[in-house]
């Protein structure tokens, strides 16, 4: 269980820095320096899987299987160069 505990500044300073974009921006900035970019990486990716209710991976699994399609299709077809050039039809 996570108890999360905030007094009533911490409640103003975070309605604060919702309300003025310029204060909410600095304060971003400053809470951003204290983490590195794959922590920051690593927030949003969890951020995003929490709230899709776990569905975020499965979205991702299934956009990695369609580009794993899609580079055997053209590992396949690309040395059949008769599928991809453009002929002229014969006259009989």
């Amino acid at each position: 269980m996570i108890i999360v505990d905030f007094n009533k500044q911490e409640i103003e300073e975070s309605l604060g820095a919702l309300t003025a974009s310029e204060q909410m921006q600095a304060k971003l900035v400053e809470n951003l320096k204290k983490y590195s970019p794959v922590e920051i990486v690593a927030i949003t990716l969890a951020s995003a899987y929490k709230s899709l209710d776990g569905y975020y991976s499965l979205a991702v699994s299934y956009m990695f299987a369609k580009d794993i399609e899609i580079i055997i299709f053209m590992i396949l077809f690309s040395t059949r160069r008769e599928i991809f050039t453009a002929r002229t039809p014969n006259a009989v």
